[in-house]
């Protein structure tokens, strides 16, 4: 059974790879190095607020099922969403 950062690491991989991307591809648009991809994916550490913001921006998804709090990978439109505030927070750079 996956713990929870497992299951962070594995949403991420699995995004990534369905966008056809390498690690290398998601860490330049992420804005770190490569390294912190591959430990992210193999359960290793969890990213931190900044980069999980800037991942669910990136790949459109909510931050909310990067953390397995949600199953479905579409944005939320409850107003108190964590998948809300971070697409509010990556429009707004």
């Amino acid at each position: 059974m996956e713990n929870s950062v497992e299951k962070v690491g594995s949403r991420i991989r699995e995004i990534r790879r369905s966008k056809n991307e390498t690690q290398q591809q998601l860490s330049v648009a992420v804005g770190v190095v490569q390294q912190s991809v591959v430990a992210w994916e193999s359960g290793r550490c969890l990213p931190n607020i900044l980069s999980l913001i800037r991942i669910a921006g990136y790949y459109e998804v909510s931050a909310d099922f990067l953390l397995g709090l949600a199953k479905k990978r579409a944005i939320s439109r409850r107003p108190y969403s964590v998948g809300t505030l971070a697409c509010t927070f990556i429009k707004e750079q």
